[in-house]
């Protein structure tokens, strides 16, 4: 049966359930009694039946009688329900995204969601979101100061008195946690950070739920981990396939696109927010893509620009590919590398990498500026193909006496020396060599090696000496693969790949320090470089 009555007093019905929703008590709505109260005072004896109420409601002015209103439905006035202490939306990136309320303890959507667009998702950060509803505020700093260590949490007792007056006088213009943080430390004397503060457990309800949705309101991804949403969104345009990710813009196989800005702001469906305009490789041409950020659009961009040079320049290229064939003991040297494609072509993109985009130029975003950097490097090709079959022959035959001297190290005395340096190759040699490895290795890749055979050469009864080193730089290698697990995959991490060079570097300086470190490291020049890579990982996850 369906009536526009119905459809109102349902309506009534929900707007009075989201207001209990922000009260976290079911006091608002009235009992079941009460409603079928209603429609009894209103209709005559001899309606009994659906037909007898569809006849009865034809008559002008019937179905109005059964329209509830707000009085009807509510046992009492919800004057602490204001839209400054519980608004229907918050303020992320110029842009107001709408909160939807819900009591239902245990729900996965219990407490408040926000629906975050997927154009605005990569650029969101938990910070955006840290600072509680207004009309939870004093529970949900009850609930942090009761979350405390017992050590801590005894200079607050008794708790919700401190936390009252904690919502007066945390510093409003700073972020929620640093703000908590901050307080706490001077209250209580016990140094906190906005990190630690954010770590207490909180009940679900005073954690913000997030929904992530498309510009259709399509949801793609919900949950409280931010992080998590992120990964589960970019692994689901992955699993799209390279086919139908094609499909979104045309294939150029030279530069006739026009130029590429440098940011553009775009509103799309009320939406306000900035793209970075950049290339995407698609092997046998580039297409006109957009990035969230400015640093993943330069990645994507060099990698484009990379991919044009090659189609632009195909001559250079054969030439490449056929001068690292023809070097044969750079070929034998090769055979132990796990690569997804012929050495000698991985070699000849190494070639244009490193002739036309080793500079610090910034990078063309034209087609003068694209012919122009072809034209200025152009006539160095040779040489420069030269100098990487030179680097790369060199590196590849410290690697095998590398490789040679850890294989005579065998049983179980060399155990913990083989796990750590079989992970160390695989960070120094990964997959689809010499293409991913950083730029700030690639120079120095034959003294790591050499400085991996030196400590090989020490080892045998050495063992404790050797171990005592490894456990100074194994804090730094731990934290750079948590952080390399975490950080989203086929974008750039400047920070992280920094990171990875200072190990290596740290390294020479434990176990080869005659070879020299091409910068000054340190432990605690490592931990602030870790600093800086979570940093970044955070903020693209």
């Amino acid at each position: 049966f369906r009536a526009e009555f119905l459809k109102h007093n349902r309506q009534l019905r929900q707007q009075v359930e989201v207001m209990e929703a922000k009260v976290r008590r079911r006091d608002i709505f009235v009992d079941e009694q009460a409603l079928c109260d209603f429609y009894l005072a209103r209709l005559p004896d001899h309606v009994h039946s659906v037909s007898a109420l569809e006849k009865w409601l034809k008559t002008p002015g019937n179905a109005k009688l059964l329209q509830m209103s707000l009085a009807d439905v509510t046992r009492r006035e919800a004057v602490e329900i204001t839209p400054a202490d519980f608004p229907s939306a918050m303020a992320v990136t110029g842009n107001e995204l709408p909160l939807e309320y819900r009591f239902e303890p245990g729900a996965a959507n219990d407490g408040v969601t926000v629906t975050v667009p997927k154009p605005l998702l990569n650029a969101a950060v938990i910070g955006d979101f840290s600072r509680p509803i207004p009309g939870w505020r004093i529970e949900t700093i009850t609930q942090l100061l009761r979350s405390l260590p017992k050590a801590v949490r005894k200079a607050f007792v008794p708790v919700p008195e401190h936390a009252a007056r904690a919502a007066t006088e945390i510093d409003e213009s700073k972020e929620f946690y640093a703000a908590i943080a901050e307080w706490i430390t001077r209250v209580s004397g016990t140094a906190m950070t906005a990190e630690e503060v954010a770590a207490l457990p909180l009940p679900d309800h005073l954690r913000v739920n997030f929904r992530v949705a498309d510009l259709d309101g399509k949801t793609l991804a919900e949950g409280r981990d931010l992080s998590a949403l992120k990964r589960s969104v970019r692994q689901g345009e992955a699993k799209l396939g390279e086919h139908q990710s094609s499909q979104l813009g045309s294939m150029h196989r030279r530069w006739d696109f026009g130029e590429l800005a440098v940011e553009e702001s775009v509103q799309r469906r009320g939406l306000r927010f900035s793209v970075y305009p950049t290339l995407r490789d698609r092997g046998d041409g580039v297409e006109v893509a957009e990035a969230s950020t400015l640093v993943d659009a330069e990645g994507l961009l060099r990698i484009g620009v990379l991919r044009l040079a090659i189609l632009t320049l195909p001559e250079q290229f054969k030439y490449a590919r056929k001068r690292c064939a023809e070097r044969s003991e750079l070929m034998l040297l090769a055979q132990g590398l796990n690569n997804s494609r012929p050495i000698a072509d991985a070699l000849a993109e190494k070639c244009f990498s490193e002739c036309f985009l080793s500079d610090e130029t910034p990078l063309p975003r034209s087609a003068a500026q694209f012919d122009a950097l072809l034209e200025r490097h152009r006539s160095r090709f040779g040489e420069v193909t030269d100098r990487v079959i030179e680097h790369t022959t060199s590196a590849l035959r410290e690697l095998r006496n590398a490789r040679m001297k850890l294989a005579s190290l065998e049983g179980a005395a060399f155990q913990a020396l083989q796990t750590d340096v079989q992970a160390q190759l695989q960070m120094l040699v990964p997959g689809d060599f010499p293409a991913s490895v950083p730029a700030a290795l690639w120079p120095h890749l034959p003294k790591y090696f050499r400085a991996l055979t030196r400590r090989l050469d020490k080892a045998p009864g050495n063992q404790k000496r050797d171990a005592e080193l490894m456990r100074q730089v194994t804090p730094a290698t731990q934290a750079y693969q948590r952080l390399l697990s975490q950080a989203p995959k086929g974008e750039t991490h400047p920070e992280l790949d920094r990171l990875q060079w200072m190990i290596e570097e740290f390294r020479v300086s434990l176990f080869a320090q005659d070879l020299k470190t091409a910068l000054p490291v340190s432990d605690k020049r490592l931990a602030d470089q870790i600093e800086r890579a979570r940093v970044e990982v955070l903020r693209a996850a």
